[in-house]
């Protein structure tokens, strides 16, 4: 009889997650915008991001305009 092998490998992916407090007349609430939507407004990756944030800067308005 031949044993099978399994192998299991783990892969690391960065997301975005942003949560953002919106506001009109009527009242407030919170969104959470999730890799796609959260890229699409920051401009870039997440893994862009993260090597903004490795070189040491870390305000957002900067990481947003810097993409």
């Amino acid at each position: 009889m031949q044993q099978e092998s399994h192998r299991c490998y783990w892969i690391w992916v960065l997301v975005c997650i942003m949560v953002v407090k919106v506001s009109d007349v009527s009242g407030e609430g919170r969104l959470s915008l999730f890799n796609e939507q959260a890229e699409r407004i920051f401009g870039c990756s997440a893994d862009e991001l993260d090597k903004l944030k490795s070189q040491g800067e870390n305000n957002l308005y900067f990481w947003s305009k810097a993409c």
